[in-house]
Order: C-alpha cells, then structure tokens, then sequence
C-alpha cells in the first residue's frame, strides 16, 4: 500500500469512528432503539475488518464489501450478513456516498451466499387447532376474565399476533363484517414508523372461531361497564385489566399478565 492510500485509510478510518454515533443519532427517531444499535454496530463492525485488512471503509469499493460478505459467511446466518449490508448501505448513504447495496456484484454476491447458507427463519411452532382446543378447556366462558381470556388466546392465534400487539388494540382498530374482522394493528418489528396495517381475521364455525369470541367480549365488556352505571363504549383498549370485583378497568392489559394468562391456561 503507498503512503497516499495509507493517509486515505487512516483519514477514512477516523471518519467511521463518528459515523457509527451519527447513525445512532440520526436514526433514534425514525426506526426503534434497537434497530439504530444494530445499524451502528454494523458499522463499526466493518470499519474494524477494514482497518485490520487496510482498506477504505468509507467509500468503501466493491470488492471490499464483496470480500467483507464472504468473510462473514463462514460465521453468521445469512439474515446477519445481509442486515450488516444493509448496515453500511446506510452509512454510505448518510456520508453521501452511493450505497454499495445496489451494485449488481455486491447483489449477485449476498444471493449466492444466501444459497449456500439458507435463509429459513427459525420461528417458534404456534399451537394448532387440538392444542388450542386443550387451552381453552381449561378457560371457562362463564366469567368476565374467562370470556376476556378465550378472545385474547384465539384472536392471538388467528392473527399471530404478539403479546404487546394484543395489549395495545383499541376497539377503534376493530372492523367487523359478515365474513371476517379487519384488526388494524398500529405498530410492530416491521412497522416502527406506526402507519398500521389492517389484518383480516376469518370467520369460522364452532368454539374456535376469534371474531365470535371478540364479539362476546366486547358484550361482556359492556356489561361490566353497566354494573359501574357507566355508558356502553366503541373506544378503548381491548384487552382490559380486571378489579377485584370482576369489573374491566380502562387500562389495558400489559405483555406480562399476557405471559400469565398463557402460562396459567397451559
């Protein structure tokens, strides 16, 4: 390496030392606090390799970031290579440089990676029809908790949905119609900005079906709300706490009690 492109590494390395905290920064109020983390260190994960091979990070060229991919390759799955891509994409692109994402070799080089590694996620096993079925055996429906219970464990299961997704429905977010409830979810992993999205959860026939479950609820809900000689309401969270009287509160429920519930029908 001459002493020219040893002063460009030396000045580019210096320069990725801030970035990775500019990324941070500029990200805290645009993805989620993880996400910034994740984006940072991937930077610094790169200006490491790239200072220990003597190369410029910033721009970096493409066979550095070829070269960079391959390396990880032997080491993490292919969801990790290709998110430390999207890592220094970014950074590139915050420094006003062209992201190195887009050029046809660094693509062609993530999809075969890709292929070598595989790229199936590995997701927990959702319970299926005869499990769910032995849950609710153990959840009667002639209590206000027990009717809460059944429609949060089968909207959960019909829609996949996560345990802070669940505590966060409003009754505002609920669409019913004859063939099928539209449940607009807010905010999740793949939705940090909150725009939402709506869900269709089908109708079915039997004791498993959730819109009919959810329907019950919110009678229920109603119901505990006449007991307190307060109006019937079509605002509020979903999922409520319960006071000692059996009575729903305002507040939602949160993902712990969810976990409780879970475990408790288990």
């Amino acid at each position: 390496m001459s002493k020219q492109d040893e002063l460009v590494v030396a000045s580019s390395r210096q320069f990725s030392i801030k970035v990775a905290e500019r990324i941070r920064e500029a990200l805290k109020h645009t993805v989620s606090k993880n996400t910034a983390a994740a984006y940072a260190d991937d930077w610094k994960t790169f200006a490491k390799w790239c200072s220990e091979h003597r190369v410029a990070p910033l721009p970096a060229s493409t066979e550095t970031i070829c070269a960079f991919l391959a390396d990880l390759a032997g080491r993490y799955r292919a969801s990790t290579v290709g998110r430390r891509l999207t890592g220094i994409a970014y950074a590139h692109t915050f420094a006003g440089h062209p992201s190195p994402a887009v050029d046809p070799r660094v693509q062609a080089v993530l999809k075969g990676l890709r292929r070598q590694l595989g790229t199936r996620p590995k997701r927990k096993a959702s319970a299926d029809a005869s499990v769910m079925r032995k849950l609710l055996a153990t959840i009667g429906d002639d209590t206000t908790a027990g009717v809460r219970d059944r429609a949060l464990l089968l909207l959960g299961y019909a829609g996949a949905f996560r345990r802070a997704a669940l505590c966060a429905l409003r009754l505002e977010d609920l669409r019913f119609h004859t063939d099928r409830m539209d449940v607009l979810i807010r905010r999740g992993k793949e939705d940090q900005t909150g725009v939402g999205r709506w869900i269709g959860i089908a109708r079915s026939e039997g004791a498993l079906c959730p819109v009919a479950a959810v329907e019950q609820w919110i009678v229920e809900l109603n119901a505990g709300r006449t007991k307190l000689k307060k109006p019937p309401t079509t605002t509020g969270f979903l999922f409520r706490g319960l006071s000692r009287w059996n009575t729903p509160r305002e507040k939602s429920l949160d993902p712990a009690t969810v976990a409780i519930i879970i475990k408790r029908a288990c």
